[in-house]
């Protein structure tokens, strides 16, 4: 893996992974987490989150001599079985999701910071009913970084 912009998708899989009671989040939802799950969610499955990077653009307002910026956006799925806390559930993990994120904006791996900043997120989340009460959230996030020309 060497563009960069696989390292900081891979950087957000393995801090999506950190999410869990034992280091101080409010759920276990890095107990099952994917990337790119193009199946849905099986009845088996309870909780989980899912990172897609979905949009890569340049940085039209920040220019380096012989470097390409971008804004990577990820978009990280929640998905969660838990009855009538479902809701309380859902926005648990999208606290830690957030949590994790912020952990280092810079998506620092092996000493080296990948990602020149990482703006606040957005996301909505969803609660139905389909024999048993489940609920799924969206949060979106840009890392923004830089490559040599012709690298992404």
């Amino acid at each position: 893996m060497s563009n960069k912009r696989a390292k900081i998708v891979s950087a957000v899989v393995e801090r999506m992974k950190t999410i869990k009671k034992i280091n101080g989040y409010e759920t276990n939802a890095g107990l099952k987490v994917t990337e790119w799950k193009l199946s849905p969610f099986g009845a088996a499955e309870t909780v989980g989150l899912d990172v897609k990077d979905i949009v890569n653009k340049p940085d039209t307002e920040f220019k380096l001599m012989g470097r390409f910026c971008w804004r990577l956006q990820v978009k990280i799925l929640i998905f969660s079985v838990k009855g009538v806390t479902t809701g309380a559930e859902i926005r648990s993990m999208i606290a830690d999701v957030y949590k994790a994120i912020f952990t280092d904006v810079y998506w620092t791996v092996g000493g080296v910071k990948l990602a020149t900043s990482t703006a606040q997120p957005q996301d909505n989340m969803l609660i139905d009913d389909q024999g048993k009460i489940i609920g799924d959230a969206e949060i979106d996030v840009e890392i923004s970084y830089n490559t040599p020309k012709g690298e992404c």
